[in-house]
This record gives structure tokens, C-alpha cells and sequence, in this order.
């Protein structure tokens, strides 16, 4: 943005505004010119101050379509075909970008798909700051950076088989339930670790987290600019080799001031391009590229969380997010757990994190594909949670979690919370790991009552904790009566 008078990107024809709350709409233009807006029964005014300008609006209602007319001087612009109604984002990696297209989609016909009153909004990536890279959601690549690039779409064939495949099934979900509009901004970028997300100052919060900034700062120091520039330019020639189908291997990105790996990149990239438009709340599907820092993770998404809580200026915004589900993963062989330490990572985090809630995958995912092919699951499952906490609907939506764990004589109990079903009975002999204190796992029978599970530790000496689910490649076998897998575990006893 600069003297050119205009709106911010996210602000064109056919978006979605959220309702009942005051919107913010900005822009650029030259210093101490005034703008002039009007939408509904509203008007506003403003002068532009250092090339920017910003007006709220007034909170608005469902209703028919709107125009929104903005003034400067003798330019304006006009946004025709507004809807009011729900928006949310979406973010993370490349579960929550894989487009519909390749997906398992059972009996829709994506070519018959017409849900005008849904609205879509996906964003070219821009991973490389002043560069003329880019990759677009549809797998293609460029040379020159689109001056804008953030359209609106209506929900139909021609716009969504390149949209996130868990964003539309949601958005379809509640606009089922609902029928008001509800629009979906889809900012996600593939093999992107979460620290990619965070503006650099937050990285300040925590000593360890800190630390984990400037290591990236320092190897960055060192390295050689011309053999970094060479190996870039290859790495963008075999992006090339990747989408043409010379090959099916994607590169590997070097180290270095354009590697979209380092932290705050894509939050400046992309993030920052949106903000600070009104959510109703924040749809998460990431983690698997921090598989090897799950230690550091719950930091890491807490910063996240009141980094964009404060960028989009609302204390409470909503995160909804998916826990990492079963996946065979190889990047350590000799860790079996892998995965499991990151589930855990993730399960605590709606524990100490306000306003945060999880999902839980380990039933639906796919031992062999990092990508498991059926969104639907999680779209339905992310819908029912934020059905719950935002529409007040008195649904089970929430798996169990593990509440407490009590060693009583020769048994364990474990104790579950959750929406209050009980635990179905498994079909078949269930067992639960517990280790002893020699540090030896037993594999103990379960018996489900109610919302508890006994473990008879008769046979076992010594119990000293107790895990589920733990192993990267685990398989969900206890689940509740509405059919929702209790979530994983581990507890010391």
C-alpha cells in the first residue's frame, strides 16, 4: 500500500462480513485526503494519515446483500454482492490446504456443487518477500507477484475444486444447520512448522522459545549468500520439474533468507496481509512438521494464539484445531512415539489455553499417507465442537479426555471428562499400556463401566504410569457412545 488510493486486499465483490460485530475496513491512499464510506443506512469519514486510513463499522445483521461505496476524491470503489453472515479462517499446513479435488468426497458431485450463499476466499502463497516467486493453490507457479490476489468466490464448481477440502465440507456443514451465509479464507501453506506463523517479537514471551528464535537468527548468519542464491535458483527450477511432472519428488527447500521454514516468514507473507479482519473464529490443522520439537509445541501455540488474538484484536477469538490422527511416520525410526509426544502436546494445550478446542483424529487417518484422504470426518467434527461453543447447541461433540488416573489396591481408574456419554464397551479385548518401575510396558485388559475404565494390575508390579494411544501408528479401539475416540493419554500414576 502506498499513495495509491485503495482498499486492503481482503475487500472485494462477493465477500462475507461478520455479522454483529464492528468491522474494520483500511486501506491507502495519499496523506490528508479524505475518504468517505457508505454501506447499508451507514456513513462514514476519515482522513488518511501516513498513507493509511481506517474506518469501523457500525455492527451489521443478516440480511439481503449489500454495497459497499468508498470515496476518495474523484476515485471510488465500489464492493457490490456482500453478504453478512459468519466468517471464519483457516490455517495450517497441507492437510487443512488440500484441495477438494483430491479428496475422497463418497456421492458428491463436485461439478453440481451450488452453495452461493457460502463464500470462498483462497490465498496465493507468497512465501518469498520481494521476490517474483510464487506457488498458487492450484499447484501452478509464477514469476511476477499478483498485486491482488485475495477474491471472494461464490461456492460453486468453477471456484471450489481447488479449495480446501476440510473448509468447504465445514462451511457446507453449517450453512446445512443454518442456512446464513458463511464465508471461509483459506491461509494455509504445506510443510510449514507453526513458528513460521508468529511475529518475531512474541518468540520473547519464554526464555526457551527465545533461545529456539535465535538459533534460526545465528545459522542464518552463517550462511555463504552466493551458494545459498545458487541453490535457491535450482530449488525453484526442480519446483518446476515437480508441477511439470518431470518428477514426483518435491524438493527439498535450502536453508536461508528465502526458506520458508524460518520463523515469522508466513506470517508476514500472508497472515499479515488479512489483518485485522473480523473472524468468528480460527480453524487449525497443523503439527506434523514439528513432529521433532513436540516439546516446544504448547509454547509455541500459546504465542501463536495471543499473537493473532492481539493482531485481530479480539482477546477471545476461538481456535479450533485437529490433533495429529494415526500415521506410520519414519522421520525418527527409532522413535516409535514419535507422533504420540506431539498428540500430547496438542492435548494439552486446551487445558492451559483458553478458548481452545480440539479435535480428535486417531480413528480417521491413514498408517501409510500422511494425507488421509477423507476430510469429511474432521470437517463434521470441527463443525459439531463449533456448534457447541459459538451456536449454544447442546450437542456431544467433545471426545473423552482423561481426567485422572488413581491407583486403588491392584487396579487402576481411569476417570474421563467430556460431553457426559458414557464409554462404549470395545467389541473386542481392548488393552491399555502400563509401565512398571523397571520402566516395562504391560498390556493390560480394559474394562469399560460408564465414564471409567479399570485396569487389573494384579500381574503387574510395581505400576508406576499408564498411556494410550501413544505410538505414532496407534489404533483408536475406545470410544464413546456418540462414536468420538477418547482422546490419548499419559499419566503418572
Amino acid at each position: 500500500m502506498g499513495e495509491v488510493f485503495q482498499l486492503a486486499e481482503i475487500f472485494n465483490s462477493h465477500m462475507v462480513l461478520q455479522r454483529d460485530a464492528a468491522i474494520k475496513v483500511w486501506g491507502s491512499g495519499p496523506n490528508k485526503s479524505r475518504v468517505i464510506l457508505t454501506i447499508s443506512q451507514q456513513l462514514h469519514s476519515t482522513m488518511i494519515s501516513h498513507n493509511k486510513w481506517c474506518i469501523t463499522l457500525e455492527p451489521l445483521c443478516l440480511g439481503p446483500s449489500l454495497e459497499m461505496k468508498v470515496t476518495c476524491g474523484d476515485e471510488t470503489i465500489i464492493i457490490a454482492d456482500i453478504l453478512v453472515g459468519d466468517v471464519y479462517l483457516c490455517s495450517g499446513q497441507s492437510n487443512m490446504a488440500m484441495p477438494l479435488r483430491e479428496t475422497n468426497n463418497g456421492d458428491l458431485d463436485l461439478y453440481s456443487i451450488n452453495l452461493p450463499e457460502i463464500r470462498i476466499c483462497d490465498m496465493v502463497v507468497k512465501p518469498y518477500e520481494g521476490s517474483t516467486a510464487y506457488i498458487s493453490p492450484d499447484d501452478t507457479i509464477g514469476w511476477e507477484i499478483k498485486t491482488s490476489d485475495l477474491k471472494w468466490q461464490p461456492c460453486t464448481w468453477p471456484h471450489i475444486h481447488n479449495f480446501s477440502s476440510i473448509g468447504y465440507h465445514f462451511a457446507s456443514h453449517l450453512y446445512n444447520a443454518y442456512k446464513i451465509p458463511i464465508g471461509i479464507v483459506n491461509c494455509s501453506f504445506g510443510g510449514r512448522p507453526i513458528c513460521t506463523w508468529i511475529r518475531e517479537d512474541y518468540f520473547k514471551e519464554d526464555d526457551e522459545l527465545l533461545a529456539y528464535y535465535k538459533d534460526f537468527e545465528q545459522r542464518l548468519k552463517e550462511v555463504d549468500p552466493l551458494a545459498y542464491m545458487k541453490a535457491f535458483g535450482e530449488y525453484l527450477v526442480n519446483i518446476c520439474h515437480y508441477i511439470s511432472k518431470q518428477t514426483t519428488i518435491w524438493p527439498t527447500e535450502p536453508f536461508g533468507p528465502f526458506d520458508t521454514n524460518t520463523p515469522s516468514v508466513l506470517y508476514h507473507a500472508m497472515l499479515e496481509r488479512i489483518v485485522p479482519f473480523h473472524f468468528k473464529a480460527v480453524l487449525w490443522y497443523q503439527g506434523e512438521s514439528d513432529e521433532l520439537i513436540s516439546h516446544l509445541y504448547a509454547k509455541l501455540f500459546k504465542i501463536l494464539t495471543k499473537n493473532w488474538r492481539e493482531v485481530f484484536e479480539n482477546p477471545i477469538l476461538p481456535f479450533f484445531y485437529v490433533q495429529l490422527p494415526n500415521f506410520n511416520t519414519q522421520a525418527d525410526p527409532h522413535d516409535p512415539y514419535l507422533w504420540g509426544k506431539q498428540r500430547l502436546a496438542q492435548e494439552q494445550i486446551t487445558r492451559t489455553v483458553p478458548h481452545t478446542y480440539m479435535v480428535v483424529t486417531t480413528d480417521i487417518g491413514e498408517m501409510e499417507d500422511i494425507h488421509p484422504k477423507d476430510k469429511r470426518p474432521v470437517a463434521t467434527r470441527l463443525g459439531n465442537l463449533v456448534q457447541k461453543y459459538l451456536y449454544n447447541e447442546n450437542s456431544a461433540a467433545e471426545s473423552p479426555r482423561l481426567q485422572d488416573a488413581k491407583l486403588i489396591g491392584s487396579y487402576i481408574h481411569l476417570f474421563f471428562q467430556g460431553d457426559g456419554l458414557p464409554l462404549a464397551k470395545p467389541n473386542e479385548p481392548t488393552y491399555i499400556n502400563v509401565v512398571d518401575d523397571l520402566g516395562k510396558n504391560h498390556l493390560v485388559l480394559a474394562e469399560v463401566e460408564d465414564r471409567k475404565i479399570l485396569l487389573d494390575c494384579t500381574a503387574t508390579p510395581k505400576p508406576l504410569k499408564v498411556h494410550y494411544c501413544l505410538e505414532s501408528a496407534c489404533e483408536a479401539r475406545i470410544f464413546d457412545s456418540n462414536n468420538l475416540p477418547i482422546a490419548p493419554f499419559c499419566k503418572v500414576l
